[in-house]
């Protein structure tokens, strides 16, 4: 997506600096595509990865009773008893 977005601004950017478009349109288009490539390759782990990992983690180190808040016969958990 961000490739795709970043072709599309460079081939606009040779029209608005009235640069030939079939000669810079396409260099700037492949240019953008690329850099948006190389940029969504680096930053999409940071935004998808890396909070599921930490959610998981994050589930896996909580005891199973406080994550669904009762036990499986329904009880309150032995913590909560008087």
């Amino acid at each position: 997506m961000l490739a795709t977005t970043l072709a599309i601004v460079g081939v606009q950017l040779a029209n608005m600096l009235n640069l030939d478009p079939l000669r810079y349109g396409i260099a700037f288009g492949v240019g953008g595509g690329v850099l948006g490539a190389v940029l969504g390759f680096l930053f999409t782990p940071y935004l998808t990865v890396r909070p599921i990992n930490y959610i998981r983690q994050a589930l896996s180190a909580m005891p199973l009773e406080r994550r669904s808040g009762r036990s499986p016969t329904g009880e309150e958990p032995p913590c909560c008893r008087n």
